[in-house]
């Protein structure tokens, strides 16, 4: 099942752009991202990995986790 999911994301990811190579890894990268901003620390339950440790340090971009956390901070706000 990864192997079609993976030529299928690298095959409409190259319709999307197609002077930027992506790859399988790029869009578990993304994914994972996403889970985390969503679910904290308890994102490893659903991406499968074992270790949130693991996860943070191969998985996650923090670019994107620090641009969603100054984007959703308020001071002024509950």
């Amino acid at each position: 099942m990864k192997y079609h999911i993976s030529k299928a994301f690298s095959h409409f990811a190259q319709i999307i752009n197609p002077e930027e190579k992506l790859e399988f890894k790029h869009l578990r990268k993304t994914f994972s991202t996403a889970a985390y901003i969503q679910f904290g620390n308890k994102a490893n339950i659903i991406t499968g990995h074992s270790d949130i440790e693991v996860m943070k340090n191969h998985y996650i971009n923090p670019k994107e986790v620090q641009k969603i956390a100054r984007e959703s901070f308020d001071v002024f706000n509950e």
